[in-house]
C-alpha cells in the first residue's frame, strides 16, 4: 500500500493586490434615501469648453447598468440564486462593470458603490426589489439574499446586452496587472481577507475524500451552474457549492475525488492565476493520486 505524502505545495510567483473600488456589500436592507438611477441611459452632459470634452455617466447609472448586465447574463442561469447580497455584488455586479460599455458615453468610470447616491449595495438592491426587478429575503441578523430575478421585467427585457458589452479583447485587455482572465472570465484581487485560493482533501462520511476549494468567490468569480457543470465534466464527479466556515470567503466548492493537485493546476490555467495564489495541501494524497492525469 502506497504511503501518503504530506505537505503543502504552493506554485510560486510574485503578485500584488488590486485596489477594487466598491468595498464590501451591506447585509442589511435600508430604504434608499437618495435619487435612484434612471432605467434608461441618460443623455450625456458635455463639460464647458467645446464639443471635444469627454462624456461620462453618473456613478448611479454605472451601477444600474452593470447590475442589469449581470442580471441578464451571469445571474440569469438556473440555480445561481438564492445568493447573498455581498456575493451578488462581488461575483456578478463588479465583474459586469468591467465588461460594461454605455452607448452615448465616451468612457465608463470604474464602479464605486460609495460614490453613488446609495452608498451601499443593500439599499440599491432594495430599490430594485421595490421596482419588481428582483426579490430579497432577510435571514438571521439582517443577512440579505437575492432570491429571485424577474427577467421579464421591462427594465431587464429591454436591456440590450450586446450594445452594453465591450468587445472581448477590450474587456480582457484592461487592468493594471493585478487582475487576470481565463476562458473569458475576469478575476480581481480581493481588497480584504486572504489573497490565496486554498485546495485540499477533506474526509467525509464513509471515509471518502472530496477535494475542497476555498476563497475562489473572493476573487469575483461567479460560482454558477455553468462552472459546476464544467468541473463535473472535467473531474468526472459530483460538484457542489456549500457554505464556508469563513463566510467572508463565500461558498466552498466540493469535488468528489482526490484531485487537489489537478484542481489547483486547472484553476491556475483557466483563470491565469499566478502560481503563488493557488495553495494546494497534498496531505492525504498518494503518489498515484498526484500522478493522475485528467
Amino acid at each position: 500500500e502506497e504511503e501518503e505524502e504530506e505537505g503543502e505545495t504552493s506554485l510560486e510567483v510574485e503578485s500584488t493586490a488590486d485596489d477594487v473600488s466598491g468595498g464590501a456589500a451591506a447585509e442589511t436592507s435600508e430604504a434608499p434615501t437618495a435619487t435612484t438611477a434612471s432605467a434608461t441611459s441618460a443623455s450625456a452632459t458635455s463639460a464647458e469648453g467645446g464639443s471635444d470634452s469627454e462624456t461620462t455617466p453618473s456613478m448611479d447609472e454605472v451601477l444600474f447598468d452593470a447590475t442589469r448586465l449581470a442580471l441578464r447574463t451571469t445571474l440569469a442561469g438556473k440555480g445561481v440564486v438564492p445568493m447573498l447580497v455581498s456575493s451578488v455584488y462581488a461575483q456578478h455586479i463588479l465583474p459586469a462593470s468591467r465588461r460594461l460599455q454605455m452607448p452615448g458615453y465616451d468612457t465608463v468610470p470604474e464602479l464605486s458603490v460609495k460614490a453613488t447616491s446609495y452608498k451601499k449595495i443593500g439599499p440599491f438592491l432594495a430599490d430594485l426589489a421595490t421596482r419588481g426587478m428582483l426579490s430579497l429575503s432577510t435571514e438571521g441578523k439582517g443577512v440579505q439574499k437575492v432570491q429571485v430575478v424577474f427577467s421579464d421585467h421591462q427594465d431587464l427585457a429591454s436591456f440590450d446586452v450586446a450594445a452594453h458589452t465591450k468587445p472581448e479583447d477590450d474587456a480582457q485587455g484592461e487592468g493594471d496587472g493585478m487582475s487576470g482572465s481565463g476562458g473569458g472570465k475576469a478575476w480581481t484581487m480581493p481588497t480584504k481577507g486572504s489573497k490565496v485560493i486554498s485546495v485540499q482533501l477533506t474526509k467525509v462520511k464513509g471515509n471518502k475524500n472530496i477535494t475542497t476549494v476555498s476563497n475562489l468567490a473572493s476573487f469575483g468569480i461567479a460560482l454558477d451552474d455553468a462552472l459546476r457543470k464544467e468541473l463535473a465534466r472535467k473531474f468526472s464527479g459530483a460538484v457542489a457549492f456549500v457554505p464556508s466556515p469563513n463566510r467572508k470567503q463565500g461558498p466552498q466548492i466540493t469535488i468528489q475525488g482526490r484531485y487537489a493537485i489537478q484542481v489547483g493546476e486547472y484553476l491556475q490555467t483557466k483563470y491565469q492565476f499566478p502560481k503563488n495564489m493557488i495553495q494546494v495541501n497534498t496531505k492525504g494524497m498518494t503518489k498515484k493520486d498526484k500522478a493522475t492525469n485528467l
